[in-house]
């Protein structure tokens, strides 16, 4: 019983992962998995950089960006999850750091 539940289960995993409409080989995947890399230098220079070095034009760029990128993977037939998740991830990351640029520029400028 497990194991003919575990087979199908793996079998209908395979089979969406490699299916040529929008499996590994499409822009689907590749390029959300290479839009993670923004999420991830967000990450980075939240944890190591200090916020004497964010720009909030380009934070605030950014913001949109994802918004409207969302929306666009919200959107499309069929709907690109993984860019979905990537951009409201990045979504969460650039809010981050607008807050902490606030900051540091309230602290300046009082």
């Amino acid at each position: 019983m497990i194991t003919g539940i575990a087979s199908r289960s793996f079998r209908l995993l395979k089979e969406a992962f490699f299916n040529k409409e929008y499996g590994y080989k499409t822009t689907h995947f590749w390029g959300p998995v290479f839009n993670w890399g923004i999420v991830g230098a967000a990450v980075y220079d939240a944890s190591k950089q200090g916020p004497e070095i964010i720009s909030i034009p380009v934070t605030l760029t950014m913001l949109g960006y994802s918004s409207v990128f969302m929306r666009f993977a919200w959107m499309v037939k069929p709907r690109n999850y993984l860019l979905y998740a990537c951009h409201a991830f990045n979504l969460l990351a650039q809010l981050v750091q607008l807050q902490r640029g606030v900051r540091y520029q309230v602290c300046i400028y009082n």
